[in-house]
């Protein structure tokens, strides 16, 4: 994707698990976004939303006028684990309809061939 992102990613060792703060119009909010393997493939589910504890909450609405910026920053996570990782798969679905819909539009809006 070619928009901003933020930068500010804290990675763990094993690159599936990746923090950062969106800063926007209602301050400084705590993401997560998590690779998670699905039960004996090399298929992982991508995760994120707000940082509750050492959990992600994918349902709340953070509306802090910076999603362009986060789904940005999930794209570009998914870059770094398949760097690391080349021979696995990603699969993204939204929480809701709505979102896997969104998801589906920044996708098919920027993907290069």
């Amino acid at each position: 994707m070619n928009y901003e992102h933020y930068d500010n990613l804290k990675i763990s060792a094993d690159y599936l698990v990746y923090d950062f703060v969106s800063k926007g119009i209602k301050g400084e909010i705590e993401k997560r976004i998590a690779f998670q393997p699905l039960q004996g493939s090399l298929v992982f589910n991508v995760a994120f939303g707000n940082k509750v504890g050492d959990a992600i909450d994918d349902y709340s609405v953070s509306d802090n006028k910076d999603m362009t910026k986060i789904i940005s920053t999930v794209a570009t996570a998914i870059e770094l684990f398949l760097t690391v990782y080349p021979d696995r798969y990603v699969y993204c679905c939204g929480s809701t309809m709505g979102r896997t819909r969104l998801y589906r539009m920044a996708i098919g809006n920027n993907l290069q061939y």
